[in-house]
């Protein structure tokens, strides 16, 4: 069970950055999100706080317009 859970965190991370590469903020950060919420504590939730943060602004500057 944890290697799948593992897995999935992975997965969501890399999805996440497929999303933030292709600029769509929004995506990205559902992702990053799903990973805290399915492992906390895993090797990827540090970097996805980190990327959180620094697309928080790019989300509200594109609401803003």
């Amino acid at each position: 069970m944890a290697g799948l859970k593992a897995e999935q965190v992975r997965g969501n991370f890399q999805i996440a950055q497929f999303y933030e590469k292709s600029k769509k903020w929004n995506g990205a950060l559902v992702y990053y999100n799903e990973v805290l919420q399915l492992d906390p504590n895993s090797p990827y939730a540090a970097p996805a706080r980190q990327r959180i943060e620094s697309l928080k602004p790019r989300i509200q500057g594109s609401t803003a317009n």
